[in-house]
């Protein structure tokens, strides 16, 4: 516990690389301050813990129960979910207007039936910041993952979902060398 503590308040290069993103979009779009942070897939609470020092309150949703119970015992407002099971009425992201989820659709058995469960839950004018590996040449099968993302199918699946899509960016980090 002391460990995550510790490591809870560490922000390194792709998370400044993530929050920059949010932070540009947001003013270069003109939106509003968002009040309620959610990150699907947390594994560490880091995001919300940022998040919750700017002043929002926070939510996080993972598939390891673990990770919840750990988090919750540092205080974070967190649940057990399913993507590949659980249905969309108990993920409760209606009051959410900040969704992050980074290298989680990846590892679904359908990633579109996955993000229309997220977007399903939501209200209208949601935020949505989200991260897939591009592997064109297959799944990393080795890192768990189930489906190969081109570089434009996230795009194509949040615009079928009649979402704007606002920006879309490659940008990885360096130091570990991060997936296209």
């Amino acid at each position: 516990i002391q460990k995550i503590k510790k490591s809870i308040s560490e922000i390194n290069e792709i998370d400044t690389i993530r929050i920059e993103e949010i932070d540009a979009v947001q003013s270069h779009f003109k939106i509003s301050e968002f009040k309620n942070f959610c990150e699907i897939g947390f594994r560490i609470p880091k995001l919300q813990n940022f998040y919750k020092e700017r002043g929002m309150s926070e939510l996080g949703v993972d598939i390891n129960d673990y990770n919840v119970k750990l988090a919750k015992n540092l205080g974070f407002n967190c649940k057990t979910f399913d993507l590949n099971n659980d249905t969309s009425e108990q993920l409760g992201f209606q009051d959410s207007d900040l969704i992050v989820c980074y290298h989680v659709l990846e590892h679904l058995t359908d990633p579109f039936a996955g993000l229309k469960k997220i977007v399903e839950s939501c209200k209208s004018g949601a935020f949505f910041h989200f991260e897939v590996p591009i592997e064109p040449d297959g799944p990393r099968l080795w890192y768990g993952h189930l489906y190969p993302f081109h570089p434009l199918d996230l795009k194509l699946m949040f615009e079928s979902l009649d979402c704007k899509v606002l920006y879309g960016s490659n940008k990885t980090s360096t130091n570990p060398q991060g997936p296209w």
